[in-house]
């Protein structure tokens, strides 16, 4: 459907690449990323499970925790903010942008 090219780089979960917890998925995309140049001085994680919001912890990275994804209410403890809709995301991502005068 095309999303994949709103992305600098997607990566997730392979045993092949000893990436099965996600704080590993996390610290291998955050080097991919500096590899490419991008600034990951302020990175947001967008999950829906208590394993997003753990292994973001890990590298101080505030999660938003998706509404509409697996995971139960339970599962929010720890979450920056709560995104009901994947609109509600983007939003979000700018006003905090715009809090600390940095660009999206």
């Amino acid at each position: 459907m095309g999303i994949d090219l709103q992305f600098v780089d997607i990566c997730g979960a392979a045993d092949a690449l000893d990436l099965s917890r996600t704080k590993d998925v996390i610290e291998e995309s955050l080097r991919r990323l500096q590899s490419q140049g991008v600034d990951v001085a302020r990175p947001i994680m967008v999950g829906d499970r208590m394993h997003d919001v753990e292994g973001a912890a890990v590298f101080g990275i505030p999660t938003v925790f998706a509404q509409w994804g697996y995971g139960s209410q339970e599962e929010l403890v720890g979450a920056a903010a709560v995104a009901d809709h994947s609109e509600d995301v983007m939003s979000m991502v700018r006003y905090q942008a715009g809090r600390k005068g940095g660009a999206v």
